[in-house]
């Protein structure tokens, strides 16, 4: 199931996707029920308060990394553009990234380099393009209202292709939780440095031209 939000008819903007997937939302894993009780243990002896300290710890370091990069030529400009409150900050960062001419990366683009890296990260508008579009920048989501209004989206994979594949709309997301450690905040970091110096456009034919070969 995808969903898109929107000021028009949101009851007809839950589409149900035709395989498997359709599942995924509101079915129980049955077969994992009995590793409950042991996860709440674990979490128990090892604290909350302990995991979310150190969680953000990793994200706050990653945040004071990724600020202090920048592109040599061109514009000169900051490699990411970092949102939220500079206090009171979970376990997240949400990032743009943009190149040397300061024009942004799809963040279907940035995904797909980190998955080079073997990075997972999460891409979109988070299930929520309103506050995505306010906490990014004011023309997010535009190209999504304009198909709105002249034509109606009628399966998920018309909506991942004429609005998320575009990258236009949304952000990246980095999580760390529970079984996130430094390495894994210090990759993203050398994911990000190889970004530096680039352009969006290049970029894009680069790995166009991989994936043919």
């Amino acid at each position: 199931m995808c969903y898109y939000s929107g000021p028009w008819s949101p009851t007809d903007r839950l589409l149900h996707r035709d395989d498997g997937k359709r599942f995924e939302v509101g079915t129980p894993n049955y077969a994992s029920f009995h590793a409950i009780a042991r996860g709440f243990e674990f979490v128990s002896q090892l604290g909350v308060e302990r995991i979310g300290a150190r969680s953000a710890a990793l994200a706050r370091w990653l945040e004071t990394q990724l600020r202090e990069l920048r592109h040599d030529i061109k514009c000169r400009n900051p490699l990411c553009r970092i949102y939220g409150p500079a206090q009171c900050k979970g376990a997240t960062v949400m990032l743009n990234f943009f190149d040397c001419y300061d024009a942004v990366f799809p963040h279907a683009l940035a995904k797909r380099v980190a998955e080079s890296f073997g990075i997972v990260v999460r891409n979109g508008c988070f299930c929520n393009l309103g506050a995505v579009q306010q906490a990014t920048y004011t023309t997010a989501g535009a190209e999504h209202c304009e198909l709105d209004k002249t034509e109606k989206i009628l399966d998920c994979k018309a909506f991942d292709e004429k609005i998320l594949d575009k990258g236009n709309c949304g952000a990246v997301r980095v999580s760390f939780g529970l079984g996130s450690n430094f390495r894994d905040a210090y990759r993203f970091y050398l994911f990000a440095k190889c970004l530096l110096n680039t352009e969006c456009a290049r970029l894009e034919d680069a790995l166009a031209g991989s994936t043919v070969n």
